[in-house]
């Protein structure tokens, strides 16, 4: 059996935390209770790459996605 796959989403001012960027986690696609708030982009993005499994790669924002999404790290 493989592991469920470990997503964090970086997001710029969403609507639950808008004084902040806010990185989220998601296990196999599910929203977890885990998330981080930092005052700056370079700072969530330090966060997500320290929590992110080893070997993740960043995908920017698709413009499908909701428009204060900034980039996942899967």
């Amino acid at each position: 059996m493989t592991e469920p796959l470990m997503i964090w989403t970086l997001y710029d001012h969403p609507t639950d935390f808008p004084a902040g960027f806010v990185a989220r986690k998601f296990i196999g696609g599910q929203p977890t209770d885990e998330f981080m708030v930092a005052g700056t982009l370079d700072d969530i993005r330090r966060l997500a790459r320290n929590l992110a499994e080893p070997g993740a790669v960043c995908f920017p924002r698709d413009p499908t996605d909701e428009p204060a999404i900034i980039e996942t790290w899967i």
